[in-house]
């Protein structure tokens, strides 16, 4: 069995955004994990639509983000900032963070994550689910 990745070019067309059950108004789709072959990370695109909050949680794994579009604030840690596109950010894992959008306009971010299963827990401890 060949265990080299085949390359993949996938079109925006191509690529469904579906929501996210943790928070109203957050959109995800993924641009390519290890069902199309990715050995070792995922990378996905998230629309934070205007008004839209992402509560308080943490993550297993580690984030590398990317804003495109749009203006946001994302908390992480005790700490509040304002990102807008071309913003890079890293998440460690098991850090406390969340997203609030003020403006009038969608927020939309790559988010490259490893591969394998990710325990996102909210901070109040009321739900854990696998991504």
């Amino acid at each position: 069995m060949d265990t080299d990745p085949t390359p993949l070019v996938r079109r925006a067309d191509e690529v469904n955004s579906e929501p996210v059950d943790a928070a109203e108004g957050l959109e995800k789709g993924v641009l390519v994990d290890e069902r199309d072959g990715a050995p070792n990370f995922a990378l996905r695109r998230f629309t934070i639509a205007p008004g839209a909050e992402v509560p308080q949680h943490t993550n297993a794994v580690e984030h590398e983000q990317y804003v495109l579009a749009g203006e946001y604030v994302v908390g992480i840690g005790d700490e509040e900032h304002v990102v807008a596109a071309g913003d890079s950010l890293l998440i460690p894992a098991g850090t406390v963070h969340w997203y609030r959008n003020e403006s009038d306009k969608a927020g939309v971010f790559l988010c490259a994550v490893p591969n394998g299963d990710d325990e996102i827990a909210l901070v109040d401890g009321a739900d854990e689910t696998n991504a």
